[in-house]
């Protein structure tokens, strides 16, 4: 595979540490959080950490929805680059999967083969003791505990900070091991040809690639043939004051303590917030500014890839920049670099109460309530090629919560009602069963709401198809029945399409794909090729399958034969008879004889699958500045004219259609049944619909009009008669999932004790780790449960007590809760630091409420032999105070960072 320089991006803002001086507290991220929770790569990949620790990749089905596939677990960062990802787990080891044809993943070759060229298509341990890491183009850069700055993968423009490498790559030099650059290191961020880092005073130093003055100044300390000047050696640009940095493909952007921020670098398409610059430039809007220039002040966040997008301190998001396919999260920009991609010359608002932002492919935000939101994703189903450019322009809230440390709910937030019980997303009713997480296990209930399936510890779970349901478990997928018996091992290549479908699934083993039947067995060898998204194999539909070998495309039978020809540069899956297909610049829908059906399919078209006779088409809108979308019947006639800026299929006979930036629904003579008045929907499924307004979802008959009293924070599209909910959706901390029903009644809320999938009997184990607050030994009274280290509530406030960390523990009789209070001096009680006994202990979870600074939070409780014990990392996250492992010397070290000690 050739590299691909065209996408320049930096996949990650700041990526941030502490050290153990007291100065290092002035790089405190305040609401954004100590690491990075979200990571938006230069290509579709996207990534979110859950509440729970596990890391999960955001994909897109064929109608831009998001289907999470869990990656790893433990996990407190991540950073995505292009092709490429990097995880850091709670232990502090480095977890690298994706391209490495440039040792980008910091070890030489992969489990695979793309193109001749290596990937790991699994996650694959690098190394120890890493506190931030920050993928780029193709080099990568992580901080280690001790503060120590190392550097790997490609190097041609010294990128790394040193010249060389121990190999090369198209006669270039690259490093496929880690190789240490500096020390005093706190942030870091890899870009293209050019590196950043700020050091423990603050200073900003800079490496790599200076054509364009993307490193701050003129010139450097060698010179390229091809390229013109590199700085091979970090080199100091700002002398103190720093606090962050992100970089992408020409241009660097940092923060200041005093909030302000500063840019500099090529300004084409006014990536640095304004338009020109003090050193000229070719492109029209290109103008180069070879010195650091103010753009704003009160900024506390910034993200640097396709676009720039910032938080301010009120956490508002502006975004300025190339806005194609609307990375910015709107539509179009003040200005146009001369075809017909807009772009935002001067930072515009995004939108409000944003607590942290990944900019790359496909944005991710976190809120302040810690909801997830994406956009500039594919929002439609079509020819794969230029499926790309059917985008979410506008951000959408995902059905998944990411939690923000030190978030606890909001005082107002209601209890969350009966029956709303389920911790973690939860997947719909498929084949009479759904799957729920529960206190911290995955099961099944029936439509009862009774436990109808408990899984295995640490198994994830996907929904039942067929009378099957895949599970996962150390990237390896296998099959359970529905009396929860594993009938398929665990046996093949994790991937995220594993429904049975017409009796067969697609099952991969290592890097082909091949089918298999209910028994496991292998029916269709393992000989079909992947390429991107666009070229896995599809699950049969209609009898057949599109499967991809070597570059054509074809179609199979159950028995694995061809149907039809390996003739076509794309295929799709069949639907209502016909499927379509791109050969040359040919595009056609075909039959199941492989006879063109449909023909010819303008080159200007995206189209969909016919759906209730109907087919959504789109083509460039005569003004050039979006695209418009339509439907055809199966004669190829132009049913439904171009005039929607999306559309969906056509499901209960409506369609789901944007007009005028608001939704609504058609019937199949285009005529409006549902009005337009809506900021996102869903399309109709047992006989209602979604819909979002005025910050609330509610359900639709066919009418238009409510269909259900209640309205919800976050809901999902009916399935066999239920639909999931959510009510109170506050930071992680109490909102609950559960199901309705057509009627809006809760399933099992009269008997909500049955809901609740039993939690394993816990044993405590004490902890043997010994702990250093502030530099010094203490002898805490702690366990061990399930892998995480629980503290004795007392013990730590009583040891805590003076420090900025400091906390009050008390008790409210009335409400039936344990109260913390920070910033308070904490009220000895006696028996704290009295040390634990030997041997395990039984442990149950705690039954109090639990609140901090006067709302209620979830910290993961427990209570042994009638103390309460609390989990140390959800203490650190609401009190904000350091945790970290020291590999060396095996102790759990907490800071405080104090201005005293």
């Amino acid at each position: 595979m050739k590299f691909c320089r065209q996408i320049l991006t930096c996949g990650l803002t700041l990526l941030l540490i502490f050290g153990s001086s007291a100065s290092a507290c002035a790089y405190d991220m305040g609401k954004v959080g100590l690491y990075p929770k979200i990571a938006a790569g230069s290509g579709d990949d996207s990534y979110a950490i859950r509440t729970d620790g596990a890391l999960w990749r955001l994909e897109r089905d064929g109608n831009g929805e998001c289907m999470p596939v869990k990656v790893l677990g433990d996990v407190k960062a991540v950073s995505a680059g292009y092709g490429y990802a990097m995880a850091i787990k709670e232990d502090g080891s480095l977890w690298a999967w994706g391209h490495n044809e440039m040792g980008q993943l910091g070890f030489a070759g992969g489990n695979a083969d793309y193109n001749g060229d290596p990937i790991q298509t699994v996650p694959k341990k690098v190394t120890e003791n890493v506190a931030a890491v920050s993928a780029g183009d193709g080099h990568t850069l992580a901080i280690k505990t001790d503060g120590s700055l190392w550097a790997w993968g490609w190097n041609d423009y010294g990128q790394l900070g040193f010249a060389g490498g121990n190999a090369d790559y198209n006669g270039g030099p690259i490093q496929t091991v880690p190789k240490k650059v500096t020390d005093g290191v706190v942030a870091v961020c890899a870009g293209l040809g050019q590196s950043a880092a700020i050091k423990t005073d603050g200073s900003l130093w800079v490496w790599g690639l200076n054509t364009n003055g993307e490193l701050g100044f003129e010139g450097g300390d060698a010179w390229h043939d091809s390229h013109g000047n590199l700085q091979i050696a970090p080199k100091m640009l700002m002398e103190k004051g720093v606090t962050a940095v992100s970089c992408e493909a020409n241009s660097f952007m940092a923060i200041k303590e005093d909030g302000s921020l500063w840019a500099w670098g090529h300004n084409e398409m006014g990536r640095l917030g304004f338009e020109g610059g003090d050193g000229g430039g070719e492109h029209p809007a290109g103008s180069l500014q070879t010195s650091p220039r103010k753009i704003m002040d009160e900024v506390a966040a910034i993200s640097t890839a396709h676009g720039t997008l910032a938080i301010k301190t009120d956490g508002s998001l502006w975004g300025w920049g190339w806005n194609r396919w609307g990375w910015l999260g709107f539509e179009g920009g003040d200005q146009e670099n001369g075809t017909t991609d807009a772009y935002q010359s001067v930072p515009r608002k995004v939108m409000d109460g944003v607590a942290a932002v990944s900019s790359g492919s496909s944005p991710l935000a976190i809120k302040e309530d810690g909801s997830l939101w994406a956009w500039a994703y594919p929002s439609r189903k079509g020819d794969a090629v230029i499926e790309r450019e059917r985008r979410q322009v506008t951000p959408k809230q995902e059905a998944v919560d990411v939690m923000m440390p030190g978030r606890a709910a909001k005082a107002a937030d209601p209890v969350s009602p009966a029956g709303f019980v389920y911790d973690d997303y939860v997947g719909g009713f498929k084949d009479g069963l759904a799957a729920v997480h529960r206190n911290g296990k995955w099961g099944y209930i029936d439509k009862t709401g009774n436990r109808a399936i408990s899984v295995e510890e640490g198994y994830s779970v996907f929904p039942f198809s067929e009378g099957l349901a895949a599970v996962h478990k150390d990237e390896r997928i296998g099959y359970i029945d529905k009396t929860g018996k594993l009938t398929i091992p665990l046996e093949y290549d994790y991937y995220y399409l594993p429904d049975f479908s017409e009796g067969l699934a697609i099952a991969r083993n290592y890097d082909k794909y091949g089918y298999i039947d209910k028994t496991g067995k292998s029916v269709i060898p393992f000989e079909y090729d992947t390429f991107g998204d666009a070229g896995r194999p599809l699950p049969f539909s209609e009898g057949l399958a599109a499967v991809r070998k070597g570059d054509k495309w074809g179609y199979i039978d159950k028995a694995g034969n061809t149907a039809i020809p390996f003739e076509y540069d794309y295929a799709g899956g069949f639907s209502e008879g016909l499927a379509f297909v791109r050969k040359g610049d040919e595009r056609s829908f075909i039959d199941k004889n492989g006879n063109t059906a449909i023909s010819p399919i303008s080159p200007e078209y995206s189209v969909a699958d016919f759906s209730e006779g109907m087919a959504g088409v789109s083509k460039r809108g005569e003004d050039e500045q979006g695209d418009k979308w339509g439907f055809i019947d199966k004669n190829g006639d132009l049913a439904i004219p171009f005039e929607y800026e999306s559309a969906e299929p056509f499901s209960e006979g409506l369609a789901l259609v944007c007009k005028g930036g608001k939704y609504g629904f058609i019937d199949k003579t285009g005529n409006a049944a549902i009005p337009f008045e809506y900021e996102s929907a869903e399309s109709f499924s047992d006989g209602l619909a979604v819909v979002y307004k005025d910050g609330k979802y509610r359900y639709l008959d066919k009418t238009g009009n409510q269909a259900i009293p209640a309205e919800y924070d976050i809901a999902e599209s009916f399935s066999e008669g239920f639909a999931m909910v959510k009510q109170d959706s506050s930071y992680g901390f109490v909102g609950k999932y559960a199901f309705i029903d057509k009627a809006g009644k809760v399933l099992g809320s009269e008997t909500n004790d049955t809901n609740s999938l039993p939690a394993s009997p816990l044993t405590a184990k004490p902890t043997a780790s010994p702990v250093r607050v502030n530099g010094k030994a203490v002898a805490f009274d702690a366990y061990n449960i399930n892998g995480n280290n629980y503290f004795k509530l007392r013990d730590l406030a009583y040891t805590l007590n003076g420090t900025k960390k400091q906390f009050e523990v008390g008790y409210d009789g009335v409400a039936k809760a344990i109260t913390l209070t920070s910033g308070a001096s904490y009220t000895a009680v006696g028996g704290e630091m009295s040390g634990k006994g030997a041997g395990d202990r039984a442990a149950s979870p705690i039954a109090s409420k639990i609140v901090f600074d006067g709302n209620e939070a979830r910290p993961a409780a427990y209570t042994i032999e009638g103390n309460n014990y609390f989990k140390l990392r959800d203490l650190a996250d609401l009190l904000a105070f350091r945790v970290e492992w020291d590999e060396a010397n095996k102790t759990i070290v907490l800071e405080t960072c104090p201005a005293t000690r």
